[in-house]
């Protein structure tokens, strides 16, 4: 029984994950298409803005709505910021590597980044960022 409230649990908080990933999301595009649009900036300065603005908010809605975590902010936060930069990281490398050596369509290289890299990260913030709550997949 314990095993089936647990994969319940883990259930919702991927449910959980995947509602702050698209809220996220929603912010990044907004917060990017306006510093293009709005201020003029090159889209890749734009993306970086958005996404290093997006990275408090998206900390805080993990660790409070995700995962309800009850560990030390100071363990946390270098641990989150470490896995955004990996993220970062392996993003451009899969990218680079299917656009650039492989000369493959740019779609299929987002698509493999937008599929592989959230999972990634459910699985690193769950074991790592998180690992130190009492109950890493939050409330029933």
């Amino acid at each position: 029984m314990s095993l089936l409230i647990s994969s319940r649990k883990r259930f919702l908080t991927l449910g959980r994950f995947a509602i702050v990933g698209l809220f996220s999301a929603a912010l990044y595009a907004v917060l990017m298409l306006s510093a293009t649009a709005g201020l003029g900036l090159r889209p890749w300065v734009s993306s970086a803005a958005a996404y290093t603005i997006c990275i408090p908010t998206n900390y805080l809605l993990q660790r409070y709505f995700t995962f309800v975590s009850k560990g030390s902010i100071s363990k946390e936060i270098p641990r989150y910021i470490s896995t955004h930069l990996v993220n970062l990281l392996l993003s451009t490398i899969i990218v680079y590597v299917i656009v650039d050596v492989m000369d493959f369509p740019v779609l299929i290289a987002a698509s493999l980044v937008v599929i592989a890299i959230p999972l990634l990260q459910f699985l690193v913030l769950e074991s790592w960022v998180f690992r130190h709550s009492k109950d890493s997949h939050g409330p029933l």
